[in-house]
């Protein structure tokens, strides 16, 4: 895969690639739930993207990446859930006003009072649409990230045999 830096690894550079994934993943939640989809479904496609963008930025995948990658997407899919429920406010709002009176930041301030005033609302739409989109970005992230440990395993046996294999020619060359 081209990447952004084929330097050395460089994990600062890496986690502001998944960030920048993830941060878009905002725009992709937004455009699908404009469509009565489920936003949720952006969990999945935000691990990805930002798995895909730290490793294109320089970042090497181990252990300790995944846990900051994992945060980062989770922070970003609780920011896309609040601003996709803030704007939906927002237009339940203007469609009640009859006009556009209220911009998205109204529906940010008053997102907190429906969650309270509402609680069916609160469990059967957002709370449901942060559990389903956190489960599938756990998901995604594991389908992702299992294939490439076990390929840096696979090359680090490989290079570790091919590492025996030349101290044992050069143990045989010198009995020669």
């Amino acid at each position: 895969m081209a990447s952004y830096s084929d330097s050395q690894p460089n994990m600062a550079r890496g986690l502001m690639g998944a960030a920048l994934g993830a941060a878009f993943n905002i725009l992709i939640w937004i455009v699908i739930g404009s469509f009565n989809i489920p936003g949720s479904i952006s969990g999945w496609i935000c691990s990805l993207i930002a798995i895909y963008l730290y490793e294109y930025f320089g970042g090497k995948v181990e252990k300790k990446a995944v846990l900051w990658i994992a945060l980062i997407c989770v922070v970003f899919l609780l920011l896309a859930n609040f601003i996709f429920w803030s704007w939906q406010i927002t237009v339940g709002l203007n469609a009640q006003a009859g006009e556009r009176a209220y911009s998205i930041l109204e529906g940010m301030k008053r997102f907190p009072s429906f969650l309270k005033q509402d609680p069916e609302f609160a469990i059967s739409l957002v709370i449901r649409d942060v559990i389903v989109s956190l489960g599938l970005c756990a998901v995604g992230m594991v389908a992702n990230l299992i294939p490439k440990f076990r390929r840096q395993a696979e090359a680090e046996q490989e290079a570790q045999a091919a590492q025996y294999d030349r101290k044992y020619i050069e143990k045989k060359n010198k009995k020669k």
